[in-house]
């Protein structure tokens, strides 16, 4: 067997004991234009699996901005923003971005994920410390190992349990630094940043927030010292930005790998952000808070909890239970994945549910209606 064939067999081996496990991922041919309604396959539906929290993706703003990004910069951007690939759009949304999130400066990275990587991996040595809540999205673990620091991961949510191994471990390093998210992206869970800001300070630590599923009004950056996120969610378009002060994002310039050596975004995409960003704090309270409020309505129709942000998650006993509750409600006409590892715990698979602002009462109901049949046959609950 020639070596093209041997490496061939050994990937099927290890695909069909993916397949055994239930934990094949398929790819999806889905229009989003009338959101919250999609088209998969040529089915409609409506959707509570998007990101898009506030419906901007399909903004006619948002849209004319990226279309006049085009026609005035062209499609793509030519090269890295250290050769010829920055412009004006971008000065201005970072300037924008930076006092939306109440700190001296920000950098557009070309995703939260690349933005998390470059970060970490550029301001930690061998010699620092990064302790990391163990629910925390995997680009923050890739960069936290790449930067060659000693990590160690703390109990989720767990302020105590940080305290514990800062106090065994902090004095051998020389910097160290907290990671967490302000939201997690899998439970819909918040972390307790007063309380991880205050043993930052204790321990002469740097607070680093990822904010990528946090809402405006939820002011996590109030905590963090360095803040990460994304354009793709509640801005409504594509990118990431680390925001901190002057002399951090100076550096980061100058030493983020995955800044550097990245060609920079698409015009319209920044062109976009940038409309996202004024459209968002011109949004009344009501709307921003309505993800969160539909997502707490859904719950306490099942449990007599609130649920802290936008995101719920519907925790199943197996992954075949989680699959049939999909099937389940896409026979409804409503789409929600299954969610699965290696994404999630082995044994917490879920359908992860995203509310957005222009999910109505009528679609709400729609959903209830689904689940509450669902749990007669395959009971489920919520973390």
């Amino acid at each position: 067997m020639d070596k093209k064939s041997a490496f061939t067999d050994l990937l099927a081996g290890k695909l069909l004991l993916i397949q055994q496990a239930n934990e094949t991922r398929n790819l999806y041919q889905v229009d989003r234009s009338n959101y919250p309604y999609i088209t998969v396959n040529n089915k409609n539906y409506l959707s509570f699996s998007c990101n898009d929290v506030y419906g901007l993706s399909n903004h006619p703003e948002m849209k004319q901005a990226a279309l006049d990004a085009i026609r005035n910069i062209g499609c793509g951007g030519g090269a890295s923003r250290l050769v010829t690939g920055n412009h004006d759009l971008y000065q201005t949304t970072e300037q924008n971005l930076a006092a939306f999130k109440k700190k001296e400066a920000a950098l557009l990275f070309g995703s939260g994920y690349l933005a998390n990587l470059g970060l970490l991996s550029s301001i930690a040595t061998a010699k620092d410390l990064i302790l990391i809540d163990k629910l925390a999205h995997r680009c923050l673990y890739d960069g936290a190992k790449l930067s060659g620091a000693k990590l160690l991961r703390f109990k989720h949510n767990s302020s105590l349990h940080c305290t514990e191994l800062l106090d065994r471990h902090r004095s051998g390093f020389e910097q160290c630094f907290i990671v967490t998210e302000s939201v997690f992206s899998m439970d819909g869970d918040r972390s307790d940043l007063a309380a991880l800001s205050a043993i930052s300070n204790q321990y002469q630590a740097q607070l680093i927030v990822d904010d990528a599923h946090g809402l405006p009004q939820q002011k996590h950056h109030q905590y963090a010292d360095i803040i990460t996120g994304t354009c793709s969610k509640m801005l409504g378009s594509y990118g990431g930005y680390v925001a901190g002060n002057k002399v951090l994002i100076e550096y980061l310039i100058s030493k983020s790998p995955s800044f550097i050596f990245t060609t920079s975004l698409p015009p319209a995409a920044v062109a976009a952000t940038l409309k996202g960003l004024d459209i968002l704090q011109q949004m009344p309270p009501a709307s921003l808070e309505r993800p969160a409020t539909l997502a707490t309505t859904v719950k306490q129709a099942f449990s007599d909890k609130n649920q802290s942000s936008h995101i719920l998650p519907v925790i199943f006993q197996s992954n075949d239970a989680a699959l049939a509750a999909q099937e389940k409600l896409r026979t409804q006409g409503l789409w929600a994945p299954a969610i699965r590892y290696p994404t999630v715990p082995k044994n917490k698979p879920r359908i992860r549910l995203s509310f957005s602002s222009v999910h109505n009462d009528e679609m709400i109901a729609k959903l209830l209606k689904a689940l509450k049949e669902i749990h007669t046959s395959s009971p489920f609950y919520f973390p």
